[in-house]
């Protein structure tokens, strides 16, 4: 089986429903101070032509782990990754599971 390797600081691509804008525009704006808080209006002109929107993937992680089955409801599921970011990788160690 080949398996692909790839960093979680890698840009991702994703469209963001209107839900999705509103719930990341709210933790954006609960820990920053008022002077850089950002409306709905303003997130949403930062997608690009095709609609998506570009996240590191820790913080895309970050921002909609937590949502579970509901995630659909924020986002289309469907992310794109950029070809170059991945490198082939082989399972070459195998970790021991015996417990000390």
């Amino acid at each position: 089986m080949k398996h692909l390797k790839f960093n979680a600081n890698l840009n991702v691509k994703v469209r963001l429903k209107d839900k999705g804008i509103e719930h990341i525009v709210k933790q954006h704006n609960e820990i920053m101070p008022f002077k850089y808080h950002t409306s709905f209006k303003e997130y949403k002109a930062k997608a690009d032509e095709f609609g998506y929107y570009t996240f590191q993937l820790w913080s895309f992680i970050d921002h909609f782990g937590n949502l579970g089955m509901s995630s659909c409801d924020y986002f289309d599921i469907d992310i794109v990754f950029e070809f170059k970011d991945f490198e082939p990788f082989e399972f070459k160690d195998k970790v021991s599971t015996e417990q000390s």
